[in-house]
Parts: structure tokens; C-alpha cells; sequence
């Protein structure tokens, strides 16, 4: 049996010629990015928890869903992060009570073995309660003798209605209420003009702001 002897500095040239006369290594099969189906791109929903949707990835055995809304101010409101194993997403919370922007990516894992593709761009849709949640209308202030009342005509389809106050001059919040009746007794504004602000609240999201001075 005959010995051959390779020098060191031609070990590391033995092992390129190898891997390249042993040919490319096998493809690995890749894992498809995931097609949001619904809410549609850009659609505006009023709905607070809508059920997101996506096209089944062939060899997916998880989804990673990140769901993120924030208002249109910017701050963020809801940020869920979690996993799926079919292709549809209930968030379990609201992603707002009132207006948001929400933005959606959908990462499939098809396992170890297979590289997952990058997720396409951030589906967005938006959420405003006001399209199925009216305004408060004819609000007034009655005063008497235990101070001001704000009334308004009760709103078809309210849960209940929420009612702040503010100082005219400054906005300074005086305080803050919650009320099923369409009456509420406002904080006593010290002699100083002042604002009622009431919205309805319709299932899990609000209506647009009415307001009342006194």
C-alpha cells in the first residue's frame, strides 16, 4: 500500500478542486412569500378587529403575522406579533376604538430546510368608526339650580356615550364621563366658559366628536 504525501500549503488548494469537481450543492426548495387577500390593499374598514386573510403557501406549516396599527398622528396603538397555523388571523383585541392606520406582513416557515423568502411589502388598510357610528345631534345645555345638564337625541345603535369637558380658554380637561342615558351633568366650569365634547360609542368603536358650549 503506497502513502501519498500532500504539503500543507496544497491542502487548502485540494479542498477548493474538490468541492468544485464534486459539482453545486442541491438546491434547497424555497418557501414562497405570502399574498394578504383580506382587508384589500388601501380599503377603509369600520370594523376594529377585522379577520386577515392570506393565499395558503404550499409546504407552510406556520405563519408569522405582525400586525401593527397606530393613529394618523403617528403613535402606535396595537403592535401583535404571533404565530398561525392556518391562513387567517382574528386579532383578539381592537386595533383601535376610533381611527388607525394598520399595516400587515405575513412570513410563512416551511421548515428547516427551506429558505424562506423575504415578506412582500407591508399590506396597509385603515379603520374609521365613524362610517357606521354617527354623531351625537341637538345637544344642549339646560342649567337649573345643581348646575349645568348636557341632553342630545339618543343615537340608534349606541352602546353608551362618552362626555369630556374642557376649559374654553385653554382646553384643560375638567372631567370626563361615561353615560347609557342621553343626559349627562356636566362639572361645575367655575364661572369660566367652558366645552362639552360628547361622542357615541357603537359597539367597540367611536363616533366623531359633537360639541356644546357653556
Amino acid at each position: 500500500m503506497r502513502t501519498r504525501y500532500v504539503a500543507p500549503g496544497r491542502i487548502g488548494l485540494a479542498l477548493v478542486l474538490g468541492t468544485a469537481l464534486a459539482g453545486p450543492r442541491p438546491a434547497v426548495a424555497g418557501c414562497a412569500p405570502a399574498e394578504i387577500t383580506a382587508p384589500a390593499a388601501d380599503a377603509t374598514l369600520a370594523d376594529t378587529r377585522p379577520v386577515i386573510t392570506w393565499r395558503p403557501v404550499p409546504g407552510a406549516t406556520a405563519y408569522r403575522v405582525r400586525v401593527q396599527s397606530r393613529v394618523p398622528e403617528g403613535a402606535v396603538i396595537t403592535d401583535l406579533d404571533t404565530l398561525a397555523t392556518a391562513p387567517r388571523f382574528a386579532p383578539p383585541q381592537p386595533l383601535t376604538d376610533h381611527r388607525a392606520i394598520v399595516r400587515v406582513t405575513v412570513t410563512p416557515d416551511c421548515g428547516d430546510a427551506a429558505e424562506t423568502a423575504a415578506p412582500l411589502p407591508g399590506h396597509r388598510f385603515f379603520i374609521d368608526t365613524r362610517l357606521t357610528c354617527p354623531a351625537a345631534t341637538d345637544l344642549q345645555v339646560q342649567r337649573d339650580a345643581k348646575g349645568a345638564r348636557l341632553t342630545w337625541t339618543p343615537t340608534p345603535g349606541a352602546v353608551r356615550y362618552e362626555v369630556l369637558a374642557f376649559g374654553a380658554d385653554d382646553w384643560r380637561l375638567q372631567g370626563r364621563g361615561e353615560t347609557r342615558d342621553a343626559a349627562f351633568a356636566l362639572p361645575d366650569a367655575r364661572s369660566k366658559p367652558a366645552v362639552a365634547a360628547l361622542r357615541v360609542r357603537c359597539g367597540e368603536g367611536f363616533g366623531a366628536f359633537a360639541f356644546a358650549a357653556y
